[in-house]
């Protein structure tokens, strides 16, 4: 489905994020579903669908308070 192209493109983004050594990052998207539904991410009920996505911001999350 296009929603899950859209979640994977963001999830590609995340991944790419994550190697690189630059410090500011803007992901745009036009799918107002995925943004919707990234920016309620429930972390105890979580999609599976957006796992990847959720463990991909988490792993940021984590090498930002380690460079600090």
């Amino acid at each position: 489905s296009i929603f899950r192209a859209e979640l994977f493109a963001i999830e590609q983004a995340l991944k790419f994020i994550t190697t690189d050594a630059h410090t500011q990052y803007t992901i745009y998207s036009d799918s107002l579903c995925c943004i919707n539904k990234l920016s309620s991410i429930n972390l105890t009920n979580l999609d599976p669908v957006l796992a990847p996505i959720a463990d991909a911001l988490q792993s940021l999350a984590m090498q930002k308070s380690e460079s600090l």
